[in-house]
């Protein structure tokens, strides 16, 4: 759950506040490429409980292979943790997915 206070304001307000600086949506899609990612090749994970999800881009395109998974205890990062046994099945099927596609990518 997140608050709907969380919004695009309160990025912007926090961004002010901390650096200094307010971030604009046109100058981001410019260096980053906005929907067309401007990086190749790209694999991005979206997990559902991450708040940053909503920043990313969710389906696949060209060469940006993109995977949301849905799990418990599934948020922001969670794919770069330290592997455990413990860790859900979405979870480690999502990580030995990635490694078959960058294994791939180097091949």
């Amino acid at each position: 759950m997140r608050s709907k206070k969380v919004n695009l304001e309160f990025f912007r307000s926090f961004c002010q506040q901390t650096y200094g600086i307010t971030p604009t949506v046109e100058i981001s899609n410019t260096e980053f490429g906005a929907l067309q990612a401007a990086s190749t090749p790209l694999y991005m994970f979206n997990a559902g409980e991450d708040p940053w999800s909503f920043a990313s881009l969710p389906k696949n395109s060209g060469t940006l292979t993109a995977v949301t998974i849905s799990c418990t205890n599934c948020a922001h990062c969670v794919d770069l943790h330290t592997p455990s046994a413990s860790d859900p099945k979405p979870l480690k099927k999502v990580r030995a997915d990635r490694l078959r596609v960058v294994q791939g990518w180097i091949a």
